[in-house]
């Protein structure tokens, strides 16, 4: 039994210190300039600061209790983060491979398609895609990760699209593509720490040298816990790579097999060759990934040239920051909302102030100060006092009273909290709150056209990391698909679709699909306006095959399950109607033969009689002809009587 788990090897010493400084570059640069600006706004989000359960530090809490105001605050964030995250989230973003080409290009295109679809649902990416835009709009980075699933699965191939959390993944400080999920990128490390345990069960070793100290665990374990994780990390780098197709002899059967493989060379290309004597069928030179997966400081588990053109982690971002530690909109809104927790301690404190009984007396003049210190903010307290008329109002305890809040400070707290709306986009009325709405509906569809420009605008810097992720998708399919199987999709409308991976492979050469990778995703208000000019234009048009059309497109921009009952049962009389159709055009040509067949006999009978009439024409003319030529004879003969004579003339 062969088996399929990588045997471990050390790195040559050169490079385990090249990747342990440039993993420790990576890491100071992030520590430097985004790792606490990122982890603050994640504990704003959680009302979890510094592990108090609110939004205040423990030295915050400290002073505010020295100072005797309330630990209370509001958290505004959460709920403008949530809406915005549901609007980034109401649509699967999965690909869509668009063609560019002809029939051949159409049908490849829908096969990657439900392919591509089938493979998300199975790795429940929908779940993997919102954590990731909860990742990039409170800390800036949003991350996922696409791998195949060829391990342990006996020939079959599957991929799976996982999240990878912000604080794991490390990109190069110089890369600045931030809108194009940092291809330019020089590497990509995503390190984890895991527990020596979990290494043990999954990797089969524990190093000595476990690399632990070389990431900071911000996971709140112990010491002696932190000692016994591992630190895995997948270094992904762009180098020169030689992507070929081989026919291999098969030891055990007749014929060969065929396989793909990238190498770094010609010359372990050659080596390849020599060794399993295959045949080169086809090459690619160009730039692939290779993926470096160590374990520890400097134990190499596995080292592999992906045959990716682009790197399988995608990074999701709200803004074009030109570096990976740009801002969040969580981080624009902190200062707001420090504000907000300052100006809702005041309107307390004052209010709490303003509810006491408080008193100023002389020292000493108040008789029973026990009893009014405990009970003095009670109604109905006596307070004992000495009389002192050398003292203002004769030493008589005064009541303190609070000086009432001016209107504008009420307005101070409602203008910071439309400020903080304002700068994520998102109104309170398209959060939910009607007080804020327009007074008609179509202002307020106006209004929220122009609250969904910064999220469309995000939405579309989302779909082109999707792409990315689709295109890497597509390699892998292309590379590691077994060509005899059939892969099962459930389409939106919940059919089942067998596809078979025959249909869009090739093995003969190495071929780039003519095909685009592509994203289509839509905002709920976009559908609503959709909806509406729908409508709009059925109302509008007189035509039954306009309205027909516009009625099949409002049916696919609906939700819910009775549209796509709907939905089904029209495709159901669409497809009848089509048969009808057909069979009516079927009749009408069948009655347009049966017209020129009958025509056809109508003139081949005239023919016939015609033909007839003249064969009886030319037997007459043939039997007159004899009978005339028979008289001549008589009349050259000399009758014998002239009574056979006259009779010879008669029958003439």
């Amino acid at each position: 039994m062969q088996l399929q788990r990588p045997q471990i090897s050390k790195l040559d010493r050169n490079e385990a210190e090249f990747e342990r400084q440039r993993f420790e570059y990576y890491a100071s640069e992030r520590a430097s300039h985004f790792d606490d600006r990122a982890r603050e706004a994640w504990e704003l989000y959680h009302n979890d600061r510094d592990g108090t359960d609110t939004q205040y530090t423990r030295k915050q809490i400290e002073d505010l209790e020295e100072a005797s105001l309330p630990q209370v605050s509001i958290n505004y964030i959460y709920p403008i983060i949530a809406n915005q995250r549901s609007v980034l989230t109401a649509d699967r973003p999965s690909g869509r491979v668009v063609p560019v080409g002809g029939p051949q290009d159409k049908i490849k295109a829908y096969l990657f398609d439900a392919v591509l679809a089938a493979m998300w649902r199975y790795s429940l990416a929908d779940a993997h895609y919102r954590k990731a835009m909860k990742d990039m709009l409170i800390t800036y980075l949003g991350c996922m990760v696409v791998e195949p699933q060829s391990f342990y699965t006996q020939g079959k191939f599957r991929l799976s699209y996982s999240h990878v959390s912000w604080d794991d993944a490390y990109i190069d400080p110089s890369a600045k593509m931030s809108g194009l999920s940092f291809q330019d990128a020089e590497s990509i490390i995503i390190a984890r720490l895991l527990p020596s345990r979990k290494v043990m069960n999954i990797y089969g070793f524990v190093p000595d040298d476990r690399g632990q100290n070389l990431k900071t665990d911000e996971s709140r374990v112990s010491e002696e816990q932190n000692n016994q994780q591992v630190l895995i990390r997948n270094v992904y780098e762009k180098i020169y790579g030689i992507y070929g197709l081989f026919n291999v002899p098969n030891e055990t059967h007749d014929g060969h097999y065929v396989t793909r493989r990238v190498f770094a060379g010609e010359q372990s290309l050659d080596a390849f060759r020599e060794k399993y004597q295959a045949k080169l069928v086809d090459y690619r030179e160009g730039v692939y990934v290779r993926r470096r997966t160590i374990i520890g400081l400097d134990d190499l588990y596995e080292e592999k040239i992906l045959p990716l053109t682009v790197y399988p982690t995608v990074f999701y971002t709200p803004d074009d920051y030109n570096s990976p530690f740009g801002k969040s909109p969580v981080e624009y809104m902190r200062e707001p909302q420090k504000a907000l927790n300052k100006f809702t301690q005041q309107t307390i404190h004052q209010a709490s102030l303003g509810s006491l009984n408080r008193w100023i007396a002389p020292m000493g003049g108040i008789v029973n100060k026990d009893a009014v210190v405990k009970y003095g903010a009670t109604s109905g307290t006596i307070i004992e006092y000495k009389p002192n008329p050398n003292l203002p109002n004769g030493g008589k305890p005064e009541q303190l009273q609070v000086m009432p809040l001016a209107a504008a400070w009420y307005q101070l707290g409602a203008e910071m909290k439309a400020d903080m709306e304002y700068t994520a986009g998102r109104p309170s009325f398209v959060q939910g709150d009607p007080t804020g709405a327009p007074d008609t509906a179509r202002a307020s569809m106006q209004v929220g056209e122009y609250a969904n420009l910064r999220p469309r605008e995000m939405k579309a810097r989302c779909e082109t990391s999707t792409t990315f992720l689709t295109r890497a998708s597509m390699e892998y399919i292309a590379f590691f698909a077994d060509r005899e199987s059939i892969v099962r999709h459930i389409d939106d409308r919940e059919e089942f679709v067998d596809v078979p991976l025959d249909a869009i492979l090739d093995d003969t050469k190495i071929i780039d699909h003519d095909v685009i990778p592509a994203v289509k995703t839509t905002l709920p208000t976009d559908r609503i306006e959709m909806k509406e000019s729908l409508k709009l234009a059925m109302q509008q048009t007189a035509d039954p095959r306009w309205q027909e059309l516009v009625f099949e497109e409002l049916m696919e921009q609906q939700d819910t399950a009775v549209a796509d009952r709907m939905r089904k049962k029209y495709d159901v009389v669409q497809d009848l109607q089509s048969q009808l159709q057909q069979a009516q055009e079927e009749n009408k040509k069948k009655e347009a033969i049966i017209d020129r067949l009958s025509t056809e006999v109508i003139y081949n009978k005239q023919q016939v009689a015609i033909v007839r009439a003249e064969g009886d024409i030319k037997a007459e003319k043939a039997s007159t002809l004899a009978k005339m030529d028979a008289a001549l004879g008589a009349l050259d003969q000399p009758p014998k009587d002239k009574q056979a004579q006259q009779q010879m003339v008669e029958s003439l």
